[in-house]
Formats: structure tokens, C-alpha cells, sequence
């Protein structure tokens, strides 16, 4: 009993005693637990990270950088002194355990630490257990995500819940897939994880030689842009794939909106799933966004769990390198 400006009042539990409540409690108590598992799952990501950079080859990459290294284009990995000296002092800062992380960005729900904020040469030079690390890579990954959205509604539902507007998203993703033909084939190619190929073989049929690189930088560019911020990636782009350049300004008049749902589903797939059973597996591994970085021999367990994974979301596989 509590008085309050001279009136006695009762106060007394609620039961939930209708079944639309009971699932409106139940719902919320199985957010708060998934909330809960993936922060775990993130912890021990951080963990895994401490762990390779306390046995990084601090060594051998700073003998590698000062020999003034080119990348397979001969072009040289960094740009100037500076740019070098940025690097030596990173790599030296891992056996200090001076890291950085950002477990759970609030756009893309994605994974940050100090291998995706770096030279993915630096990668060479993780060491697990006393080998080389390998990487496990899904071939065009925001395009094969954007591929599923646009192919698998119901399945893009279930890992996107809670994302707003997204029926709409998906509607009109299913809409530019039946109605333009440039639109499928860069759907259908961007599924086997050919895209790249594939494009490049269009521009080739039209006169225009483009090189991988400049490919991805295209997509890209004119993909996860506003409408005119790069004009001349538009326009390039436009020769080989006209529709996808208007869907692509079509779902980004709110800044941003195509990559973070793309980044979204990539992290649900990729670190809420796949990393979750690595994890419980005992594996110590790392996250480049659409990359996994482990030993050798742990290659063929996460080629497994990438495909089993994929499999149970009722999704298509991703093709791997």
C-alpha cells in the first residue's frame, strides 16, 4: 500500500491471460535472448582477434614492407612514407594488445576490428597456430546477397525481420527481376557467383574492355550511391546494366538504404549464423565483412558451415574462393 496525496492505493500483478499476449511476451523474451547470443558471439570474435594479433609475424611483414613491395599489377602496395610508416606502427601496436573494435556497427550490423581497417596485405602475415592463415571468400558477396533479396522473398523475410520497409524493397527487387532482362542476367550471374565474368564479357561484346577491378568499382559506385553522385560511374555502368543503375537510385533516395540492407543480411548470414557455429566449434578465426581468415586445415569446416548455413535459410549456396 503506497499513499499518495492522501488516497490508498493497491497495486497487484497482471497475469497474461490472453494468447496475444503470450506471444507478445514470448516474442520479446526470445529477442532479448538472440540480443544476448550474438553479443557473445561477438566477444569471442574480439577474443579470436586479441588472440592472432598477439601471435601476428610482426617481423616478417615490417622485412616485407621495407623491401618496398609491389602487388601483382606492379603497382606499389603503399603509396609513400607516410603511408608505410601508418602500417609499421599499426603492426607493432598488435603485440601491445592497442586494437580496435567495433563488435555490432549500427548501420550494417557488421563486425570491425583492426584486419578490416587495414592493408589486406597485412593479412599474410596472420599466424594460427604457427601457419599461414588462408582466407575463405564469397565470390561478388553484396551482389549474391542482392540476388537473394530479389529471388527469395520469404527467406529474406525471415532474416530480415524488423527491417523497415522492406516488403516494398523486395516487391519491387521481384519487379525489375521479371521485367528487365538486363536486370535478370545480373541477378542470375551474380547468384553462381559470376558476375564479374559476366559483365565483363558484355562490355567486351560492345567494344569496351574493363578490367576486374574497375568492375567492382563500378557496381559499386553506381549501385550504392544517391542518384548523381557519380555521375560517370552511372553512365558507364548503364551501357551493360541500364535498370539496375535506375533501381539502384530508386532505393537510395534515403542515403544509404540499398548497402545497409545488403550489409544487414550479409551479417546475419555470415556472423549470427556461420561464426556463431565456428565458435561453438572451438575454431579460432577472424571476419573480413564477407571473408573468413582461419588455418588451412579449417578450410573445408567453413566451406561446410557456409553451405549448411545457407542451405537451412532455404537460400542458394554462394560460391567460394
Amino acid at each position: 500500500m503506497v499513499n499518495v496525496t492522501g488516497e490508498l492505493r493497491k497495486y497487484h500483478q497482471v497475469q497474461y491471460t490472453t494468447s496475444a499476449m503470450l506471444i507478445k511476451a514470448f516474442t520479446r523474451k526470445q529477442k532479448r535472448i538472440q540480443e544476448i547470443k550474438q553479443r557473445q558471439v561477438r566477444i569471442e570474435m574480439i577474443q579470436n582477434v586479441e588472440r592472432l594479433c598477439a601471435d601476428f609475424d610482426v617481423d616478417g611483414f615490417t622485412s616485407w614492407a621495407l623491401s618496398n613491395p609491389t602487388d601483382k599489377k606492379g603497382k606499389l602496395v603503399f603509396q609513400d612514407t607516410e603511408d608505410l610508416n601508418r602500417s609499421l606502427v599499426r603492426v607493432n601496436r598488435f603485440k601491445e594488445g592497442d586494437l580496435y573494435f567495433n563488435p555490432k556497427d549500427a548501420s550494417g550490423e557488421r563486425f570491425h576490428s583492426v584486419f578490416t581497417n587495414s592493408k589486406k596485405e597485412i593479412r599474410k602475415f596472420i599466424r594460427i597456430g604457427g601457419k599461414m592463415a588462408s582466407e575463405v571468400d564469397l565470390k561478388n558477396s553484396q551482389f549474391f546477397f542482392l540476388a537473394c533479396l530479389t529471388l527469395h522473398k520469404e527467406a529474406s523475410e525471415e532474416i530480415l525481420k524488423g527491417f523497415s520497409g522492406l516488403k516494398g524493397y523486395l516487391e519491387l527487387l521481384r519487379f525489375y527481376y521479371e521485367q528487365y532482362p538486363d536486370y535478370k542476367s545480373f541477378t542470375d550471374s551474380a547468384l553462381n557467383g559470376s558476375l564479374y565474368e559476366y559483365a565483363i564479357q558484355q562490355y567486351a561484346s560492345i567494344g569496351k574492355k574493363v578490367s576486374k577491378e574497375r568492375m567492382k568499382e563500378l557496381l559499386f559506385k553506381a549501385i550504392f550511391s544517391q542518384a548523381g553522385e557519380c555521375p560517370q560511374s552511372e553512365r558507364i555502368l548503364s551501357m551493360v546494366f541500364p535498370s539496375l543503375v535506375k533501381l539502384g537510385n530508386i532505393m537510395n533516395q534515403e542515403p544509404g538504404r540499398l548497402p545497409r540492407l545488403l550489409q544487414v543480411c550479409e551479417a546475419r548470414c555470415l556472423l549470427d549464423r556461420v561464426a556463431d557455429q565456428a565458435i561453438q566449434l572451438g575454431v579460432v578465426f577472424a571476419t573480413v565483412h564477407d571473408s573468413f581468415i582461419c588455418k588451412p586445415d579449417d578450410v573445408p569446416l567453413f566451406k561446410h558451415l557456409i553451405k549448411n548455413t545457407f542451405t537451412q535459410l532455404n537460400l542458394p549456396c554462394p560460391q567460394t574462393s
